[in-house]
């Protein structure tokens, strides 16, 4: 049996699935791109361990991907929800959405100074979702990215690019 989930107000013991996490590694090389390097530290110089989740570090460009966008989701075995200061028992099998720590106040201020000392030590961070990875919108976004660095690329098909934007 599966270790409990800690939630400061339920316990799960299993997820639900939500489908197999897409391959961006494989779609970077299907459109030509090199392989980036995964976890690379950008902010060592300022004395920050902050890294990226891929990195093209000669063309400063960064990719990340923001886990937690839309949550996860917990099935409940027991426990209890606090709604208005009352506590509200929950039954076993509700399922429960519980977001990252991406969507917390104190995730999204961490990720402000992350994401703008990225854009002063001259880095293009581009940041996707594993929705966008899914439909393309991630690897649109990586080329544009490439694009805008001067990098040619060949054109993909049904990709339409932003001209002077």
């Amino acid at each position: 049996m599966p270790r409990p989930a800690r939630h400061p107000r339920l316990f799960a013991t299993q997820k639900v699935s939500t489908g197999k996490r897409p391959d961006l590694e494989a779609q970077l090389a299907a459109v030509g791109l090199p392989e980036p390097e995964p976890e690379h530290l950008f902010a060592t110089s300022i004395g920050r361990k902050w890294a990226f989740d891929y990195a093209y570090i000669g063309h400063r460009i960064a990719i990340e991907v923001e886990g937690g966008a839309f949550g996860r989701y917990l099935v409940v075995t027991s426990g209890y929800e606090r709604r208005r200061g009352q506590t509200i028992p929950l039954k076993p099998g509700t399922v429960i959405r519980a977001g990252g720590r991406h969507n917390t106040g104190e995730g999204m201020q961490a990720d402000c100074f992350k994401y703008s000392y990225a854009a002063i030590l001259g880095w293009l961070v581009v940041r996707v979702t594993t929705t966008m990875i899914r439909d393309g919108g991630a690897i649109e976004l990586i080329t544009e990215a490439f694009r805008a660095r001067g990098v040619e690329l060949p054109p993909q098909k049904g990709v339409e690019h932003a001209e002077g934007a």
